[in-house]
């Protein structure tokens, strides 16, 4: 057999994860999720001694502050293993049925109001002995969810942080999900009330949902580069819609009177044990802008608008919700938390 230098291909990479019983403590994966792209960035906070010297140079010296890794997933959205990353971000998280089961999950208002950590693995081959890089104490600031009905698959863009980047002791094997994605053609949309009935709308091609969370790296004096805790804060909801054949300007005028109106974005595949499935409930969505689109066939309108937290998206935890997610799957109650 040919002897060939050695590199790592790009297609075999994957990723894996476990929930922590404690944070930045490492747990073997237990979950797998086809990807796109996995893309961390390992950052330190450098220290330049910049004190003068008697010379007219700048830098004498450099030393590592404290470390965070910032990583970014992307790829098609999977619904046995999406709801580890929303209920990551959100927190609270209501599991009913069987066959299929329903998880709705929602800001987490109770207690310390302090959602879970994961730990992440990353296969990208290079790495000594295992080929799999760890990222212990991960956390998610921000998942967008997309689609459009013209040309894409329902995917996902998964933003997040973890305490460090180590070397894992073992290599996780990958077990696939059993799931195809859905495509985004498979989708209602409703403004005004449910997607279904009058409250329906078929004009639009595309949507966006961006859940963000601010989460601050805590660091003390504790002997060590990396964060005491992870402290998460306020959580937003913005989005977009693409309306490409309104019959009249009433998408619009949600803007010019401020309404508000409820909205619901709603996708499933199969009934019973094969169904799976995808609401996005917004009680209340308030236009940010409203564009008229002149670029395509017919004239449409370009719709930015944000969620305003409400009583009725508010989960067991109780007090107030910008949404409410809920994933139709087969998973057991007590999965994802």
């Amino acid at each position: 057999m040919t002897t060939n230098p050695t590199t790592w291909p790009s297609r075999k990479q994957f990723i894996g994860w476990a929930r922590e019983a404690t944070q930045g403590t490492l747990v073997a994966a237990t979950a797998y999720m086809p990807i796109d792209s996995f893309d961390p960035e390992f950052k330190y906070t450098w220290l330049d001694n910049q004190a003068l010297y008697g010379d007219m140079a700048q830098l004498h010296g450099r030393q590592q502050g404290v470390e965070v890794v910032e990583w970014q997933i992307d790829g098609p959205m999977f619904m046995d293993q999406i709801p580890f990353f929303i209920v990551n971000l959100l927190g609270d998280i209501t599991t009913s049925g069987s066959a299929p089961t329903s998880h709705a999950m929602s800001l987490l208002n109770s207690g310390q109001a302090q959602p879970g950590s994961l730990s992440l693995y990353h296969w990208q081959g290079a790495p000594t002995a295992t080929g799999v890089k760890a990222y212990a104490g991960s956390v998610v600031n921000e998942i967008t969810i997309s689609g459009d009905a013209e040309s894409s698959f329902v995917t996902v863009s998964i933003k997040g942080m973890s305490w460090a980047e180590t070397t894992a002791g073992a290599a996780p094997t990958f077990a696939a999900s059993t799931l195809q994605p859905q495509a985004a053609w498979r989708y209602l949309l409703g403004i005004g009330g449910p997607a279904s009935g009058g409250s329906q709308d078929k004009t639009v091609q595309s949507f966006t949902v961006t859940l963000s969370r601010t989460v601050k790296p805590k660091y003390t004096l504790q002997g060590l580069q990396t964060p005491y805790t992870m402290q998460r804060a306020e959580v937003t909801v913005s989005g977009s819609l693409t309306c490409t054949v309104p019959a009249n300007d009433n998408i619009y005028q949600h803007l010019i009177t401020n309404d508000q109106p409820q909205m619901q974005i709603l996708g499933s595949v199969g009934a019973g044990a094969t169904a799976f499935g995808l609401q996005i409930d917004l009680s209340l969505a308030a236009w940010d802008t409203a564009k008229v689109n002149t670029s395509e066939e017919s004239v449409g309108y370009d719709i930015d608008f944000v969620g305003v937290s409400n009583s009725t998206n508010a989960g067991a935890s109780g007090g107030t919700s910008p949404v409410k997610v809920t994933v139709t799957n087969q998973t057991a109650a007590g999965s994802y938390t």
